[in-house]
């Protein structure tokens, strides 16, 4: 349900740019989505995917050490990663559609709604970067209060 939430917040707000870009007589953000949009979301991927492993690793320790379940935030994890491969085959079919001159002469709107699609993957794409990064904050705050609270009961037993 989240996804979908999402998805929908992110083509109201492509609606939103590509028509202020539009009225502003403006094709950049169609230009530069066009020209970058999957080499950007490869590189998000792979920041992404660098950053879960590193994650992953810290929380199997945290795991091992202190019997935590951590079974929920690795699937959320890798399901991140599989959003991303999604958005990333959205993004090639929506370029090839936008790139068709049998779509674009018979339908006039082709250039507006691709514009969208692609706006809106790539907001989608960010956001997958942002959960990611919110992960990392958690785990690094969970892991410091886990010390102090060892660090804590270590000073009771010896003082």
């Amino acid at each position: 349900m989240e996804h979908i939430k999402n998805a929908a917040l992110f083509i109201i707000i492509g609606l939103l740019l590509q028509s202020i870009s539009t009225w502003l007589q403006s094709t950049f953000v169609e230009t530069f989505l066009t020209d970058n949009l999957i080499t950007l979301i490869l590189t998000l991927m792979a920041i992404n995917t660098a950053t879960v492993s590193v994650i992953v690793t810290k929380l199997r320790d945290i795991s091992d050490n202190d019997g935590v379940d951590f079974s929920k935030s690795i699937k959320s994890m890798k399901d991140s990663i599989t959003e991303q491969v999604v958005l990333l085959v959205i993004a090639v079919l929506t370029l090839i559609l936008k790139s068709s001159l049998l779509l674009t002469t018979q339908w006039n709107a082709t250039i507006t709604v691709t514009t969208v699609i692609l706006i809106a993957t790539f907001l989608y794409a960010v956001q997958v970067l942002f959960d990611t990064a919110q992960g990392v904050f958690l785990i690094a705050y969970k892991e410091n209060a886990l010390l102090v609270k060892q660090g804590a009961s270590k000073g009771q037993k010896t003082g």
